[in-house]
């Protein structure tokens, strides 16, 4: 829940915090993800199954409600200067169980450059959005070192083997290596570090993320 309110930090402040409480709760209905929004004590309740449905109910009160808009490259983020309510229970589910992002052409040309900050405020939308399966190359660069040294190649002969972070997508799809590069170590370990962080975080909200095989 205090990645939730993270997220209201992030997009419309952190003053606005107190206009809600969150809880979780199990669909007892359904195996549905869900969630509902409700007038409680003077501020907007929002109730779901996991931290992903308590986002995505946030998102319909932004949008619905407040009329905040958060996009991957904009947010409108004109607040009113008083609570809207509900004004009654509104109730979201969907049958949905599987709700992917990205491929590998996204993650190599669009976000190989992100950092934390950056990959932040993806995270943030997606969570917004309800997705729940993420694609993430993060770390994969070490991930391919450990293994490589593990039959005999030096750290600097495996490293050297990867291509440069804008051209990932055509490395991992299997058609390229030994192009773009060399990476710098730098890039690697704040790679590994990226990957936990944001794996960690997506992971507290009932994220999965989907890596390599």
């Amino acid at each position: 829940i205090e990645n939730v309110y993270g997220i209201i930090d992030r997009t419309i402040g952190v003053e606005y915090r107190d206009w809600f409480t969150f809880e979780i709760a199990p669909n007892t209905e359904n195996d549905y993800d869900y969630f509902e929004l409700s007038d409680v004590n003077g501020k907007i309740h929002i109730k779901g199954n996991e931290g992903l449905s308590l986002t995505t109910g946030l998102n319909y009160y932004y949008k619905n409600y407040v009329n905040v808009q958060i996009s991957e490259q904009t947010m409108q983020v004109n607040m009113p200067d008083s609570i809207v309510p509900i004004g009654t229970t509104v109730r979201k589910e969907t049958p949905i169980e599987v709700r992917y992002a990205f491929n590998y052409c996204t993650l190599s040309y669009t976000f190989a450059f992100f950092g934390e900050e950056e990959w932040q405020r993806e995270n943030d939308w997606l969570a917004l959005n309800g997705v729940n399966v993420v694609l993430d190359l993060a770390g994969q660069e070490a991930t391919w070192i450990k293994f490589l040294m593990n039959f005999g190649y030096s750290f600097d002969d495996a490293k050297d083997w990867l291509v440069g972070p804008g051209y990932e997508a055509w490395q991992f799809m299997q058609n390229m290596e030994v192009f773009g590069g060399p990476l710098p170590d730098g890039y690697v370990i704040d790679r590994v570090e990226l990957a936990r962080s944001t794996q960690r975080w997506k992971r507290s909200l009932g994220m999965d993320t989907v890596l390599q095989g």
